[in-house]
């Protein structure tokens, strides 16, 4: 039989039987007549030729004249993974992945470099904190190669190998930020569904970022495709449909992702008896309450029972997360669960010694449970008895919010305390959710340093202060948050630069109806704009143009005149807060003191010196009981507003702190700084 195809010897790609060189190595094909060489004859030749190839890369060689060999990772489905340097980008850490043809005929090494090849386009249009991102693809003796970030840490597989199971509370932060994720993908158009989710594809970082990788079974969903075009799947992870029902939709991600919220909290791996999971069931006076039933309910056999969108999903497990964090009671985490033996096994769930961490808890010690938990046994189900905990501690963090490469100036919560604003020297303003910690919206200036940022009251604008930049001037912007679209910018005194010039805007204050924002900037005067006109209505000139008047000025925010001027400090004011009363102002200082005083009077009412070194920013709760300062001693004081004396000191950043928020129901903290993180904690 004449074959329709020739395989290339070198790289093992099928190519037309009329061509004369590989379409993917370019190495030239066999020449001898096709009738001479039959099939089997050239699928061992094919085999000969890539058999010993698999990780042939060894410590040190070099890939491409760039891409420095430092470990083999590991291997992976289609090839092994390796950490390398990125020679022409300052020795940056890159992950290399290379296909594996060992062991696999031409036509199998075929499908897997379309896989590849596929894996890499997906992710070179893709973009979320999540996802890692693709350097560079390629091919190079006959092998193909996908480089991407390099990311430090464990896979979700491992961390189950080696604790069995997590706590439920880590489990619930695992969750939400894979649903966030799969939001993401599944609002591409057209979707992408995953198809492969599993603790193997999951990267969790030291801090507890997750990474989702290996986007080799992905696939854009297509409403005229009727069936699959591949049984692809992980025994156990992969949704009964992937195997022999119409084509997958986003609920066969919705299946995996149950799958795997069932393994972190049960210990029960569902390869060992794929479809078959024992019902989890936790005592109906918890928070979590509805955790079982939505995990059973993401795991229905019929997909159109399973949960209509991720969406949906998320705001469950949010919901929950919430419930936790605003304290009351929770669940434990199971110590003794094991694989059943039938499915009508019951497996029963004592308290852990020591008790439940709290969500996303990073630096915090556990809390304690106020009263031991007692075996409950079931019929069918893994159930967990309730427990009554106080809430987690002062210091307890929520969130870990990774996503800026320069350092955090400036920091706004929404009005509902359900995302954070943030602003760095990395020319970036990011928007993203407080429970996850995943980034919902980027706004990236490709010059300017973004120094401050301020939410408007109803949630719907944001306004972002600047860097000077004589390039580009343009140092205040207004952006609608819902579409991205930058409604106002402002560049001052565009045509006056010099060497001492400092245009940029360093704070910014929306009043509380949101008719008028008030910037403050480096040439020592503050602008009042109407925000929906957006025409300046006044400028306030007071301050010393000659230098740092270290002083506190009160003027009339309608006509810009001084109604009082306080030297309270011997070196600059860097932070000046009302009290939510308006009776009383709170100054912070380089001279490492924060003063509060009486608006109307001017006199001093308490000074705190509990930071080492100059303080940089303020915030008072929003009860006005509470002060919480943030210092370049790299401590976080929160202290008692009328008698000045230390509540509690935090210590999770390293380096100075310069944002200190409150959240609007005064329960957390929001705190970034030289560091590049920003941390949400609990405060009370």
């Amino acid at each position: 039989m004449v074959p329709s195809k020739i395989f290339c010897t070198n790289c093992g790609t099928a190519n037309r039987i009329e061509s004369a060189f590989c379409f993917a190595c370019g190495q030239p094909l066999q020449t001898s007549s096709p009738t001479s060489v039959s099939p089997a004859s050239q699928d061992a030749a094919a085999r000969s030729a890539y058999s010993s190839r698999v990780g042939q890369p060894v410590t040190r060689s070099l890939i491409k004249e760039r891409y420095r060999i430092i470990a083999r990772l590991g291997n992976g489905g289609f090839g092994a993974v390796y950490k390398a340097e990125d020679m022409q980008f300052g020795n940056r850490l890159v992950a290399v992945k290379e296909m594996n043809r060992g062991g696999s005929g031409p036509e199998e090494v075929a499908g897997a470099a379309e896989a590849f090849k596929r894996e890499a386009l997906l992710l070179a249009k893709l973009k979320h904190p999540s996802l890692p991102s693709i350097y560079d693809h390629f091919t190079e003796a006959g092998r193909w190669y996908l480089v991407m970030d390099y990311i430090e840490g464990e896979t979700l597989e491992a961390r189950l190998d080696r604790v069995g199971r997590l706590r439920v509370e880590e489990a619930l932060q695992i969750g939400m930020q894979l649903g966030e994720v799969l939001r993401y993908l599944h609002a591409c158009q057209p979707p992408i569904i995953f198809r492969d989710l599993k603790p193997a594809n999951i990267i969790m970082t030291p801090q507890g970022h997750v990474y989702l990788i290996d986007f080799g079974l992905a696939r854009l969903f297509d409403p005229e495709q009727t069936r699959n075009s591949n049984p692809f799947g992980s025994p156990g992870y992969a949704a009964p449909e992937q195997y022999d029902s119409p084509q997958t939709t986003v609920r066969a991600d919705i299946y995996s992702l149950g799958a795997t919220l069932h393994q972190m909290i049960t210990g029960i791996h569902p390869s060992m008896r794929p479809f078959e999971f024992v019902p989890i069931q936790f005592s109906p006076d918890t928070p979590l309450a509805d955790f079982g039933a939505l995990i059973m309910h993401m795991l229905e056999m019929n997909p159109g029972r399973r949960p209509e969108s991720v969406a949906t999903v998320l705001h469950e497990l949010q919901r929950i997360a919430n419930q936790l964090m605003s304290g009351g009671r929770n669940a434990v985490r199971p110590v003794s669960a094991q694989s059943p033996t039938s499915p009508g096994t019951s497996l029963d769930a004592s308290n852990a010694s020591g008790g439940s961490r709290p969500l996303a808890s990073i630096r915090s010690a556990p809390f304690t449970p106020g009263r031991a938990a007692t075996p409950s046994s079931r019929g069918g189900a893994l159930s967990f008895s309730s427990v009554g905990v106080t809430a987690p501690p002062t210091g307890t963090v929520f969130c870990l919010f990774e996503g800026h490469k320069g350092e955090v100036n400036d920091l706004a919560w929404f009005p509902d305390g359900s995302q954070i604003a943030s602003a760095s020297s990395d020319k970036t303003v990011q928007i993203w959710n407080t429970g996850t910690g995943t980034a919902v919206r980027v706004y990236q200036d490709a010059t300017k340093n973004a120094m401050t940022v301020s939410w408007s009251p109803d949630g719907a604008r944001i306004a972002a202060g600047y860097a000077g930049d004589k390039r580009d001037p343009e140092t205040l912007h207004i952006v609608r948050v819902a579409t991205g679209e930058k409604l106002f910018s402002y560049a001052s005194n565009a045509g006056f630069w010099n060497a001492q010039a400092d245009k940029t805007i360093y704070a910014l204050a929306w009043s509380p109806d949101g008719a008028r924002l008030a910037c403050g900037g480096g040439e020592y005067r503050v602008d009042i704009w109407d925000a929906h006109s957006w025409k300046q209505q006044v400028t306030y000139k007071g301050h010393n143009s000659t230098g740092s008047d270290d002083a506190v000025h009160i003027w009339d925010a309608l006509t810009g005149r001084n109604a009082a001027t306080f030297f309270k400090h011997s070196s600059e004011v860097s932070s000046v807060v009302w009290s939510p009363n308006g009776q009383r102002i709170v100054s912070a200082s380089h001279d490492k003191t924060a003063q509060v005083w009486n608006a109307v009077t001017g006199t001093s009412l308490t000074i705190y010196r509990g930071h080492s070194d100059r303080i940089q920013t303020a915030a008072w709760s929003p009860d006005g009981t509470r002060i919480a300062t943030g210092g370049r001693d790299g401590k976080v004081q929160v202290w008692d507003a009328s008698k000045g004396t230390t509540l509690y000191t935090y210590s999770g950043h390293q380096g100075s702190v310069n944002a200190v928020k409150w959240s609007p129901d005064g329960k957390r903290l929001a705190t970034g700084g030289a560091d590049r993180t920003v941390h949400v904690w609990r405060a009370v």
